[in-house]
């Protein structure tokens, strides 16, 4: 057993921000904090380290305790493929100062805290996009190639759709959806179409342009045909994923399909869609969007690794929703 003075944390790491969340040994939440980046296959590593330590020293901020070493830490990102995080402790050791520390992808503890180990296809939707299909040890991946090679169905294929969109209306190749193209070019904050060219040259253009994806779940709830062909399209991507995934595994029983993203909480639109789509799946046993934020569930994770099982699901069980 450890002090009743241990520290833990839990960190996801993605394309758009870092989140982390400061726990004791009970499995009490003592504070969060976020940060920029840190997936630093696309930001690079100053910039992910530098967001890491943000998140954490935020974190400590709001527990109102100074920096300390962690007894365990658990680091889930984007940058790290399944089940091959050892290789990358050395970087994360960097700006965690943990004397346990577990890196994995940030699928995994998705598929932790929807079937505990059991299997399942697992389904983030975010940033970007990407699908597994978990069998113990053993998991088919479909998707996640990043923005130029795939991540269809995600915010930032959203929003770039709609970018594009609104440029074609601009040109005349479609039809002119006033209220979206105007929406579109307010969300760049520019007057003229012509400008969205500088506008979409940003350092950090893939945040921006994923974050477009929030307009278009706007614009469908006012009835934008443009904004629904958009959430139906990307609905379908994120299903077709799935739909591989199941293909290939080649078994017959039914799984459960757990959501995860900022695109796919609970009741969003695009889980709704999704829903509705996969009621047509007979190997879908249920649709699960994860209620639980990640860093909340890498928390429990690091719990978990110091051997404080019970803490690890106590935090579980109260981490529900956004603090």
């Amino acid at each position: 057993m450890t002090s009743p003075l241990s520290l833990f944390a839990g960190f996801d790491g993605g394309g758009s921000k870092t989140a982390c969340t400061l726990c004791d040994i009970s499995g009490r939440i003592l504070g969060e904090g976020e940060g920029g980046p840190s997936n630093y296959l696309y930001c690079g590593e100053d910039t992910a380290l530098s967001s890491m330590q943000a998140a954490l020293w935020a974190a400590f901020r709001e527990a109102g305790l100074a920096p300390a070493q962690l007894e365990a830490a658990y680091v889930s990102s984007a940058a790290i493929r399944t089940y091959d995080g050892e290789k990358h402790k050395p970087f994360f050791a960097r700006s965690v100062d943990a004397r346990r520390l577990v890196c994995e992808g940030d699928i995994y503890p998705i598929w932790y805290a929807g079937a505990r180990g059991e299997p399942a296809v697992v389904s983030i939707v975010g940033t970007g996009a990407i699908t597994y299909l978990f069998r113990g040890a053993d998991y088919i991946r479909v998707s996640g190639w990043g923005p130029l090679l795939g991540d269809e169905g995600s915010g930032y294929d959203i929003g770039l759709g709609a970018a594009r969109l609104a440029m074609h209306m601009h040109d005349g190749r479609t039809e002119m959806e006033e209220a979206f193209f105007r929406a579109v070019l307010a969300h760049f904050e520019v007057a003229e179409a012509r400008l969205m060219i500088g506008a979409v040259k940003t350092d950090d253009s893939r945040k921006r342009i994923a974050s477009l994806a929030r307009t278009v779940c706007v614009l469908s709830t006012q009835g934008s045909p443009s904004a629904n062909r958009l959430l139906d399209d990307a609905a379908e991507e994120a299903l077709s994923a799935v739909r591989a995934a199941l293909k290939r595994d080649g078994q017959t029983d039914r799984l459960p399909l757990i959501l995860s993203g900022g695109l796919v909480t609970p009741g969003s639109l695009m889980t709704e869609r999704i829903t509705r789509l996969a009621h047509s799946e007979e190997r879908i046993l249920r649709v699960t969007p994860i209620d639980i934020k990640p860093s909340r569930i890498c928390a429990a994770l690091a719990l978990r690794e110091a051997g404080e099982n019970e803490a690890a699901e106590t935090l579980l069980a109260k981490a529900g929703g956004q603090k």
